[in-house]
């Protein structure tokens, strides 16, 4: 140990054998008390430890007093630490003095000059003898015991940063899940990880999570407990609660196997609702394959309520069936819905087993169509051709040609190539009563207007009758105005009126190839 003498009266105040007491020369010179503190300090500090090995305390916490009496701060917190480890010791029964009174007096300075709660000594003890179990400084390694003292520390108000507490609490929560030096004890590692996240440990949440997924794996399994699908998907739920993905692909696959199994009968009654609810839940969880058995669960079940397998037969119900497993991209259900709208609509328009109803056949046919049935279109076209004729002939209905015109071409839009040919010869028989006058006024304007729309649809008749309608025309001012029969004929002409195009030939109002 160095000697230490005053700069100013050279008094010797430290040497290998005393701690002397200090001379008056530090109170009136800033730059003696300094110094003088700065060298008490350091001799304080190599008392404490020298090669890994504890020194004297005693004689360092006589240095450090100097040192404080001199103002050194850092001598005033290391003089702080020593009185509660000597007071620790002593209450420990390790003590290395027999003075209790000494030591009450320590304590009661450790008190007046760090802390006013009357429980702190006794915290930092409990800190600090946690550490020794944490290390096995001087007694075995207890992990258990360190960490219940540092809760003790805690809870009796121990001044540490929250960073130190989140430190502690997280590593506790590590040792009770692995169970490294301290029983397993999961129920303990959640609530370390918890009080952890309280303190703000960054890596806490994210741990626990992991923690609550693997025991989640554990119970659906079966692994190492009872097989318990309720526990799993807690726990799955909370380390999704924690921002563990891994915990939702999980599960999304727990809840799409259980969908299966009520779906199928498989170690529990078949329960077709409680296997919808599970593959939901699945697909909410990401898992993709759940929404292909649900589209396939949803056609199977329409099928059996179409086809009355095993329940009652139940149209409404087979449809809002169907239309889910569509939700659900299930192809197939689409083709069975456009069927049996084409069916359903079959049997609305035969009345097979429910009152004839054509209008309803027509909406049961138009859906089919939509979910892409060829038969229905096929079927509604040829209906509605039917119906056209109908109401054209007055047959059980009242003559409508307005509306079998309607028909006709709803019949035309739908597929049906013979309504083109009807609705041609439908505008070409009107045109011949508006030209003869038969049972309607003469109108020769409207006659026209019906051939030729006659004659778009490809009827014959109507272009014959147009060619010798203005073929006569034609002829029939060829006195009063000849330019105007020549644009007669020439119209003649476009219909096919050979007579007329001949004329006009002799006439050289036309060439041999003009038709």
């Amino acid at each position: 140990m160095a000697i230490i003498q005053c700069p100013k009266c050279e008094k010797v105040l430290l040497n290998d054998l005393h701690v002397f007491s200090l001379c008056e020369c530090y109170q009136d010179d800033e730059t003696t008390r300094t110094i003088l503190s700065e060298q008490f300090y350091y001799e304080g500090m190599k008392l404490l430890t020298v090669n890994g090995e504890k020194q004297d305390n005693n004689k360092a916490i006589k240095i450090f007093e100097l040192a404080s009496k001199l103002g050194n701060e850092n001598a005033k917190r290391e003089l702080g630490d020593l009185n509660n480890q000597e007071d620790f010791r002593y209450l420990d029964g390790n003590s290395i003095s027999t003075d209790k009174q000494n030591n009450i007096d320590s304590l009661n300075m450790v008190i007046e000059n760090q802390h006013q709660n009357p429980h702190y000594f006794h915290a930092i003890y409990q800190f600090m003898q946690g550490s020794k179990y944490y290390e096995g400084d001087g007694v075995p390694t207890d992990k258990s015991k360190a960490y219940d003292l540092y809760n003790k520390a805690i809870d009796n108000g121990i001044e540490i940063t929250q960073k130190t507490r989140a430190e502690i609490y997280f590593g506790e929560g590590c040792y009770y899940w692995i169970g490294e030096g301290v029983p397993t004890d999961i129920l303990k590692a959640i609530e370390s990880f918890r009080k952890a996240i309280e303190n703000g440990h960054q890596d806490a949440q994210k741990q626990l999570g992991i923690l609550y997924c693997t025991e989640g794996i554990k119970y659906m399994k079966g692994d190492g407990v009872p097989a318990d699908i309720p526990k799993a998907i807690d726990l799955f739920s909370k380390a999704i609660d924690n921002g563990n993905n891994i915990a939702k692909e999980y599960l999304g696959y727990l809840y799409s196997n259980e969908g299966i199994k009520y779906w199928k009968g498989e170690g529990v009654p078949t329960d077709i609702q409680k296997a919808i609810e599970s593959f939901k839940k699945a697909i909410e969880n990401g898992h993709q394959d759940a929404q292909e058995y649900l589209g396939f669960l949803y056609s199977n079940e329409g099928l059996k309520h179409w086809e009355g397998k095993g329940v009652p037969i139940d149209i409404e119900k087979a449809i809002d069936l169907f239309n889910n497993a569509i939700e659900c991209r299930h192809q197939k259900a689409k083709e069975h819905l456009g069927e049996l709208y084409l069916l359903e609509g079959v049997r609305y328009c035969k009345g097979d087993g429910v009152p004839k109803d054509i209008q309803k056949t027509v909406e049961l046919l138009k859906k089919g169509i939509e979910n892409g049935n060829q038969k229905a279109q096929e079927y509604l076209g040829n209906l509605f051709a039917n119906e056209a004729t109908k109401h054209w002939k007055g047959d059980g209905v009242p003559a409508d040609i307005e509306k079998a015109i309607e028909l006709f071409k709803n019949a035309i839009k739908n597929g049906s190539q013979d309504s083109l040919e009807s609705l041609g010869e439908l505008y070409f028989q009107e045109g011949e009563k508006y030209r003869n006058g038969l049972s309607v006024t003469r109108d020769f304007d409207k006659a026209i207007s019906l051939y030729e729309k006659a004659v778009s649809l490809g009827n014959t008749d109507a272009k014959d009758a147009l060619g010798v309608f203005w073929y006569m025309k034609g002829l029939g001012c060829l006195f009063d105005d000849e330019n105007k029969a020549i644009e007669f004929l020439r119209i003649a002409v476009k219909y096919g009126h050979e007579p007329a195009r001949k004329l006009l030939l002799t006439w050289n109002c036309i060439d041999e190839t003009t038709t």
